[in-house]
Protein backbone atom coordinates (compact mmCIF):
# COMPACT_ATOMS: atom_id res chain seq x y z
CA UNK A 1 0.00 0.00 0.00
CA UNK A 2 2.99 2.21 1.19
CA UNK A 3 4.40 1.57 -2.35
CA UNK A 4 1.70 2.53 -4.56
CA UNK A 5 0.91 5.63 -2.60
CA UNK A 6 4.50 6.59 -3.25
CA UNK A 7 4.50 5.32 -7.07
CA UNK A 8 1.28 7.88 -7.11
CA UNK A 9 2.44 11.01 -5.69
CA UNK A 10 6.27 10.68 -8.09
CA UNK A 11 3.81 9.87 -11.06
CA UNK A 12 1.78 13.36 -10.14
CA UNK A 13 4.66 15.55 -9.08
CA UNK A 14 6.35 14.36 -12.45
CA UNK A 15 3.02 15.02 -14.59
CA UNK A 16 3.27 18.63 -12.38
CA UNK A 17 7.02 19.15 -13.70
CA UNK A 18 6.43 18.17 -17.20
CA UNK A 19 3.47 20.77 -17.46
CA UNK A 20 5.77 22.99 -16.39
CA UNK A 21 8.29 22.24 -18.38
CA UNK A 22 5.90 22.95 -21.34
CA UNK A 23 4.41 26.17 -19.95
CA UNK A 24 8.23 27.36 -20.60
CA UNK A 25 8.53 25.74 -23.82
CA UNK A 26 4.78 27.39 -24.90
CA UNK A 27 6.51 30.81 -24.05
CA UNK A 28 10.20 30.19 -25.73
CA UNK A 29 8.28 29.07 -28.87
CA UNK A 30 6.28 32.48 -29.03
CA UNK A 31 9.01 34.58 -28.69
CA UNK A 32 8.15 35.59 -24.86
CA UNK A 33 10.90 35.90 -22.44
CA UNK A 34 11.18 32.24 -20.43
CA UNK A 35 9.91 32.39 -17.17
CA UNK A 36 11.60 29.19 -15.13
CA UNK A 37 9.45 29.85 -12.42
CA UNK A 38 6.26 28.62 -14.68
CA UNK A 39 7.43 25.11 -14.06
CA UNK A 40 6.28 25.03 -11.23
CA UNK A 41 3.07 27.42 -12.20
CA UNK A 42 0.98 24.44 -13.32
CA UNK A 43 -0.82 23.33 -10.40
CA UNK A 44 -4.24 24.34 -11.72
CA UNK A 45 -3.92 22.60 -14.93
CA UNK A 46 -3.34 18.81 -12.35
CA UNK A 47 -6.64 17.64 -13.02
CA UNK A 48 -7.69 17.89 -16.09
CA UNK A 49 -3.94 16.87 -17.42
CA UNK A 50 -4.75 13.61 -14.58
CA UNK A 51 -7.99 13.07 -16.52
CA UNK A 52 -6.38 13.09 -20.22
CA UNK A 53 -3.28 11.13 -18.44
CA UNK A 54 -5.99 8.27 -17.09
CA UNK A 55 -8.41 8.16 -20.39
CA UNK A 56 -5.30 8.07 -22.65
CA UNK A 57 -3.88 5.06 -20.45
CA UNK A 58 -6.93 3.46 -19.85
CA UNK A 59 -8.03 3.34 -24.03
CA UNK A 60 -4.33 1.96 -24.43
CA UNK A 61 -4.45 -0.76 -21.79
CA UNK A 62 -7.75 -2.15 -23.26
CA UNK A 63 -5.61 -2.71 -26.77
CA UNK A 64 -3.09 -4.58 -24.51
CA UNK A 65 -5.84 -6.51 -22.89
CA UNK A 66 -7.75 -7.26 -25.95
CA UNK A 67 -4.61 -8.43 -28.09
CA UNK A 68 -2.31 -10.08 -25.37
CA UNK A 69 -4.49 -10.39 -21.82
CA UNK A 70 -7.81 -11.99 -23.22
CA UNK A 71 -6.23 -14.32 -25.28
CA UNK A 72 -3.03 -15.69 -23.03
CA UNK A 73 -6.03 -15.37 -20.35
CA UNK A 74 -7.92 -17.79 -22.93
CA UNK A 75 -5.29 -20.34 -23.77
CA UNK A 76 -4.17 -20.99 -20.26
CA UNK A 77 -8.01 -21.83 -19.30
CA UNK A 78 -8.11 -24.16 -22.03
CA UNK A 79 -4.70 -25.39 -21.79
CA UNK A 80 -3.85 -25.34 -18.02
CA UNK A 81 -0.06 -24.82 -18.91
CA UNK A 82 1.87 -21.63 -19.13
CA UNK A 83 4.01 -22.05 -22.64
CA UNK A 84 0.76 -21.64 -24.45
CA UNK A 85 -0.63 -18.81 -23.29
CA UNK A 86 3.06 -16.74 -23.12
CA UNK A 87 3.35 -17.42 -26.22
CA UNK A 88 -0.28 -16.56 -27.34
CA UNK A 89 0.66 -12.79 -25.66
CA UNK A 90 3.46 -12.13 -27.14
CA UNK A 91 1.81 -13.23 -30.92
CA UNK A 92 -1.19 -10.94 -29.62
CA UNK A 93 1.60 -8.15 -28.64
CA UNK A 94 3.00 -8.30 -31.66
CA UNK A 95 -0.16 -7.85 -33.44
CA UNK A 96 -1.72 -5.45 -31.13
CA UNK A 97 1.64 -3.03 -31.24
CA UNK A 98 0.68 -1.19 -34.19
CA UNK A 99 -2.15 0.00 -33.39
CA UNK A 100 -1.24 0.51 -29.53
CA UNK A 101 1.13 2.94 -31.32
CA UNK A 102 -0.95 4.62 -33.40
CA UNK A 103 -3.52 5.35 -30.29
CA UNK A 104 -0.52 6.58 -28.55
CA UNK A 105 0.83 8.80 -30.90
CA UNK A 106 -2.56 10.12 -31.51
CA UNK A 107 -3.01 10.92 -27.95
CA UNK A 108 0.19 12.53 -27.34
CA UNK A 109 -0.82 16.03 -27.63
CA UNK A 110 -3.66 16.08 -25.08
CA UNK A 111 -1.36 17.63 -21.88
CA UNK A 112 -0.28 20.22 -24.37
CA UNK A 113 -3.74 21.06 -25.26
CA UNK A 114 -4.83 21.29 -21.56
CA UNK A 115 -2.71 23.70 -20.85
CA UNK A 116 -2.51 25.94 -23.98
CA UNK A 117 -6.77 25.78 -24.80
CA UNK A 118 -7.70 24.54 -21.50
CA UNK A 119 -9.40 21.39 -22.95
CA UNK A 120 -11.29 19.15 -20.18
CA UNK A 121 -9.95 15.53 -20.10
CA UNK A 122 -12.08 14.02 -23.06
CA UNK A 123 -11.42 17.25 -24.65
CA UNK A 124 -8.24 16.96 -24.89
CA UNK A 125 -8.25 13.55 -25.60
CA UNK A 126 -10.53 13.74 -28.40
CA UNK A 127 -9.01 16.70 -29.94
CA UNK A 128 -5.71 15.37 -29.83
CA UNK A 129 -6.52 12.43 -32.20
CA UNK A 130 -8.01 15.03 -34.90
CA UNK A 131 -4.78 17.30 -35.13
CA UNK A 132 -2.73 14.12 -35.04
CA UNK A 133 -4.19 12.57 -38.19
CA UNK A 134 -1.86 12.61 -40.72
CA UNK A 135 1.05 13.30 -38.48
CA UNK A 136 1.61 10.45 -37.11
CA UNK A 137 4.59 9.04 -39.17
CA UNK A 138 5.99 12.43 -38.34
CA UNK A 139 5.52 12.34 -34.82
CA UNK A 140 7.03 8.95 -34.80
CA UNK A 141 10.16 9.64 -36.47
CA UNK A 142 10.17 12.79 -34.35
CA UNK A 143 10.43 10.24 -31.03
CA UNK A 144 13.25 8.45 -32.59
CA UNK A 145 15.19 11.68 -33.41
CA UNK A 146 15.00 12.53 -29.23
CA UNK A 147 15.41 9.49 -27.86
CA UNK A 148 18.75 8.99 -30.82
CA UNK A 149 19.70 12.31 -29.06
CA UNK A 150 18.88 11.17 -25.70
CA UNK A 151 21.19 8.45 -26.34
CA UNK A 152 23.89 10.25 -27.34
CA UNK A 153 23.58 12.72 -24.47
CA UNK A 154 23.86 10.02 -21.80
CA UNK A 155 26.65 8.27 -23.45
CA UNK A 156 28.69 11.69 -23.77
CA UNK A 157 27.65 12.10 -20.25
CA UNK A 158 29.23 8.95 -19.09
CA UNK A 159 31.98 9.33 -20.78
CA UNK A 160 32.47 12.80 -19.38
CA UNK A 161 33.33 10.92 -16.10
CA UNK A 162 29.69 10.78 -15.39
CA UNK A 163 30.39 14.72 -14.10
CA UNK A 164 27.95 16.15 -17.38
CA UNK A 165 25.68 13.76 -16.96
CA UNK A 166 23.36 15.76 -15.20
CA UNK A 167 23.66 18.47 -17.78
CA UNK A 168 23.65 16.38 -20.90
CA UNK A 169 20.44 14.84 -19.92
CA UNK A 170 18.63 18.22 -18.68
CA UNK A 171 19.86 19.59 -22.38
CA UNK A 172 18.19 16.25 -24.02
CA UNK A 173 15.08 16.46 -22.31
CA UNK A 174 14.22 20.03 -22.61
CA UNK A 175 15.34 19.53 -26.58
CA UNK A 176 12.22 16.93 -25.94
CA UNK A 177 9.97 19.10 -24.72
CA UNK A 178 10.38 22.01 -27.15
CA UNK A 179 10.57 19.49 -30.20
CA UNK A 180 7.12 18.44 -29.23
CA UNK A 181 5.77 22.02 -28.11
CA UNK A 182 6.53 22.47 -31.37
CA UNK A 183 5.24 19.97 -33.39
CA UNK A 184 1.96 21.03 -31.32
CA UNK A 185 2.02 24.66 -32.53
CA UNK A 186 2.31 23.68 -36.52
CA UNK A 187 -0.27 20.83 -36.06
CA UNK A 188 -2.47 23.44 -35.03
CA UNK A 189 -1.35 26.42 -37.39
CA UNK A 190 -0.36 28.45 -34.50
CA UNK A 191 2.55 30.88 -35.26
CA UNK A 192 5.98 30.39 -33.73
CA UNK A 193 8.34 33.34 -32.89
CA UNK A 194 12.90 32.24 -34.15
CA UNK A 195 14.57 35.33 -33.36
CA UNK A 196 17.50 34.11 -35.87
CA UNK A 197 14.98 33.54 -38.77
CA UNK A 198 13.21 36.93 -38.28
CA UNK A 199 17.00 38.89 -37.54
CA UNK A 200 17.86 36.98 -41.13
CA UNK A 201 14.51 38.32 -42.67
CA UNK A 202 14.70 41.45 -41.65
Amino acid sequence: GINVVVFLLISILGLWLQLGQSLVMLDVSRGRVADYGRIFAAASFLPSAIGAWLIRYSLLGLVVLAFAGIPSGLAYLMTGELETPIFVGLVGACLGAVPFFVLMLGFSMAQLLVLDQRCGPWDAVVTSWQITQGNKITLLLLGLVVSAISVIAFIVGVLALCVGLIFTMVGAAAFGFLAQVVAYMCMTGQPMVIPEVNAVRA
